[in-house]
């Protein structure tokens, strides 16, 4: 019955990669590049830990359809490159010398967060060390990788009653992660984020928030900042109006006024990205831990616990362009700055070969490192979760990339051979992307500069 079960699913696979390779040809693509694509469906397909985007390409014709627009619209390099990265890489790595580079901050401070680092008071370590040592679970997260292994064959053990029965805990914080992340998407779709680091005093915030609701139709107030639907009608030559952004420009941080003018700009040119989606949250199984703990251990050389690994519950939010990706950042800081404990920056840093970029954030659901967290959360403050914002195309060319070459068993000239039509053709989107970002920049900082060259 299973070999019969196997040989169907071959036979299925086969006819879709055939299926899949038909729609890239009509759609455009290159058919030189046909065979490489093939083998990296046929490899994502065959691997045995599928992700949503390889599950829905097998078995929905509306999805494979949308899947090969979405690759076609990125034309891939006609040539070979040795170091496919190099032309994204060096455009990026000029960005962020420029803007990271202290003598000129303030000529580049127009630019968002996207190329800055995250600036969070909670440390990811000492969120991960409390885990193992404190609460009902600190035996379960203090388990090494051999009692990991261990406790996933014992459905008696905390592990098991934990991370596998239906009623278990983690079923429940999944679905309380869920509805976060779903109050999350529907925050972005509706306002334009402003952060607010400073503590104002009671009046001051009622200054702030009375003038920012004459700049909007809606607001949405939060304890780190405020979610604003910018008016279509404002009139910056209006001087009742423009001395209320005089008064905001003394009380904001630099930084922060170029959020809300660039909110006002965007929103007057229709440039305010469209609506995301939401990849729902998922928890790695037994197997997946302990392949992730075994890879940490060869990374580090040193034996890891299960309280470290902060991925176990993911989930990921999508949106079309770095415009998006930078509202959704300031989201994250005006309504859960206290709850971050780590942020991994993929364009302000660029550890990674792939041309894959995107932002994660660790967010736990209750700090018990934060002094006003409330009593009743201590059921849940052992629980993290990893958010990834990213773009359309790099979450398609990353799924592909991530089961056919980064966790396949193939000789690595194999992978290099597979790499050419995913990375080579992501560099390029990803290169004009940012291109499309700096446009943007510099069309707001000519317009920032007409209406406000004189706030001094």
């Amino acid at each position: 019955m299973a070999l019969r079960a196997f040989q169907d699913r071959q036979i299925l696979i086969e006819k879709r990669v055939e299926e899949i390779c038909s729609t890239l040809k009509h759609y455009g693509y290159p058919e030189h590049n046909l065979p490489p694509m093939k083998a990296v469906f046929s490899e994502a397909f065959n691997y045995e830990e599928r992700n949503g985007t390889i599950q829905n390409l097998l078995y929905s014709d509306k999805f494979m359809h949308y899947i090969c627009k979405q690759i076609c619209g990125v034309e891939p390099p006609d040539t070979y490159y040795p170091d496919i990265g190099t032309l994204y890489h060096h455009q990026s790595a000029k960005l962020i010398k420029r803007i990271n580079d202290r003598n000129t901050y303030d000529k580049y401070i127009h630019y968002g967060p996207l190329f800055r680092p995250g600036n969070y008071v909670n440390s990811r370590q000492s969120f991960c060390e409390f885990r193992s040592h404190n609460g009902k679970y600190r035996e379960l997260y203090g388990l090494n990788v051999a009692g990991v292994e261990k406790a996933s064959s014992d459905q008696k053990s905390q592990f098991w009653q934990y991370f596998i029965a239906e009623d278990g805990a983690v079923k429940k914080h999944v679905q309380y992660i869920q509805s976060i992340l779903q109050n999350l998407q529907k925050s972005i779709c509706e306002y334009y984020w402003l952060p607010l680091a400073n503590v104002f005093s009671p009046e001051i915030l009622k200054l702030i928030h009375e003038i920012l609701s004459d700049l909007s139709t809606g607001a949405c107030v939060t304890t780190s900042g405020v979610g604003l639907k910018f008016r279509t009608d404002l009139r910056l030559e209006d001087k009742s109006l423009r001395n209320k952004l005089y008064i905001l420009k003394k009380l904001l941080k630099p930084e922060e006024f170029h959020i809300l003018a660039k909110g006002i700009f965007l929103s007057q040119n229709n440039l305010l990205p469209g609506k995301p989606y939401l990849i729902l949250p998922r928890v790695k199984n037994a197997k997946s831990i302990i392949r992730k703990m075994y890879f940490k251990e060869r990374l580090y050389g040193h034996p890891v616990l299960l309280s470290e690994l902060s991925d176990l519950t993911g989930a990921c939010i999508v949106g079309e362009n770095y415009i998006f990706i930078e509202n959704m950042m300031n989201l994250i800081k005006a309504k859960a700055s206290k709850l971050v404990i780590e942020e991994e920056n993929l364009f302000q840093i660029n550890k990674k070969d792939s041309a894959y970029r995107d932002v994660k954030f660790i967010i736990v659901l209750s700090h018990p490192l934060i002094k006003n967290s409330k009593k009743d959360d201590n059921t849940s403050n052992h629980i993290c979760y990893e958010l990834q914002i990213k773009t359309a195309v790099s979450k398609i060319f990353h799924d592909l990339d991530h089961a056919a070459i980064y966790k396949s068993k193939l000789p690595e000239e194999d992978k290099d051979y597979l790499k050419q039509p995913l990375w080579g053709a992501l560099w390029q989107k990803e290169l004009s992307l940012l291109e499309e970002y700096e446009w943007t920049n510099n069309a707001y900082l000519k317009w920032f500069l007409k209406y406000f060259a004189d706030f001094n």
